[in-house]
């Protein structure tokens, strides 16, 4: 087709779908750094600009670490409450009739699949930290060591337990 006769004058050729190309882009750097623009978190859309959205960030990093520790603790609760009526449940002599039924084979399976969907969501979460972390940005680094460590202080209430787990992708 011969287009040559055509009158191009009304048709728009401004941007031709190169709109962000003025935006500025993510850097991903595989080095410890400090930047605190151009920064991406996980997605484009987490992206950091400047001083207050880095802010913003590394307090919605601090309490998705504390969200981690909370999940080990939950986890470490019914793990142990689950333990308490098996060893309650294997002295016969010591059982009321109530407890030693409440551990019929459904009752295992739906505790089996609670233990499994809290471990789950507990290894996406270490997942999602472990990748905020490898962007090696101090800051953000920071921000899980410390979410870390406020949400141990917070939500560990077992004082022999520190050391027993240490906070791990898995």
């Amino acid at each position: 087709m011969d287009h040559t006769m055509m009158d191009h004058s009304k048709m728009d050729h401004g941007h031709m779908g190169h709109g962000d190309m003025g935006a500025a882009a993510c850097s991903m750097n595989m080095y410890l750094n400090a930047d605190i623009k151009n920064l991406c978190i996980l997605t484009e859309k987490w992206h950091i600009t400047g001083v207050w959205s880095l802010l913003q960030s590394c307090i919605i990093i601090i309490l998705f670490a504390m969200l981690f520790e909370f999940i080990r603790e939950r986890i470490r609760r019914y793990e142990a409450g689950i333990g308490a009526i098996d060893i309650d449940s294997s002295q016969a002599g010591t059982v009321s009739s109530e407890r030693a039924t409440n551990r019929t084979p459904r009752a295992i399976r739906q505790s089996q699949m609670i233990k499994a969907f809290l471990y789950a969501f507990q290894v996406a979460v270490s997942y999602i930290l472990m990748l905020v972390f490898m962007t090696f940005n101090v800051y953000v680094m920071a921000a899980v060591v410390i979410g870390a460590g406020l949400g141990h202080y917070f939500f560990n209430t077992d004082p022999a337990s520190i050391g027993s787990k240490s906070m791990a992708c898995h």
